[in-house]
């Protein structure tokens, strides 16, 4: 049997999870028709993505001094309610009904199930303490560069997390949903 690696080079996944990528490759994920529901999943990953690259872009734009303060805190505080209304209730169908019903389709992946479940715990804590950092933005008046600076790292190390949590959980889902399992 060949043994399969996570994508993420930080994953919490153990090839003993993968077993599913020998009937799915990754390598065959983008061949998949634009309505299966795998794309669907795999595009409203990209979605979230783009979003975080976006949160960083915009940071990084005004503390390098290419944005002026009234223009970042508009667009930070409309990219940030997007990007976390989103991720938040993305996390909450796969927690009230998605996950449910793949661990019980799939008991020998609970121990996956559990880490994404552990991750949206973690996301879901960094992501209270980000708008708390956003109400005030929100009430901030004048350019505050240490306060932007706390913010950009909030959302960059929160960022950090969600690329490898959207890898664990694409190399563990996918593969089930594009079988139809």
């Amino acid at each position: 049997m060949v043994q399969f690696m996570p994508a993420h080079k930080h994953s919490l996944l153990d090839s003993e999870l993968l077993y599913l990528h020998e009937l799915m490759p990754p390598e065959t994920w983008d061949q998949l028709p634009s309505h299966h529901p795998a794309s669907s999943w795999l595009g409203g990953h990209f979605s979230l993505r783009r979003g975080q690259k976006e949160l960083n872009y915009i940071n990084t734009e005004f503390l390098e001094g290419r944005m002026q303060w009234d223009r970042y805190k508009q667009r930070l505080l409309r990219e940030t309610s997007t990007q976390y209304q989103n991720l938040t209730g993305r996390h909450e169908r796969e927690d009230l009904h998605i996950f449910p019903r793949m661990r019980k389709n799939h008991p020998k992946l609970a121990r996956g199930f559990a880490i994404l479940d552990n991750d949206h715990h973690t996301i879901k804590a960094q992501i209270h303490d980000i708008r708390a950092l956003i109400a005030k933005l929100r009430q901030a008046e004048a350019a505050d560069m240490a306060f932007a600076e706390k913010l950009a790292k909030a959302m960059a190390d929160s960022g950090q997390w969600l690329y490898r949590h959207l890898s664990d959980e694409e190399d563990l889902v996918v593969p089930i949903m594009g079988l139809g399992y």
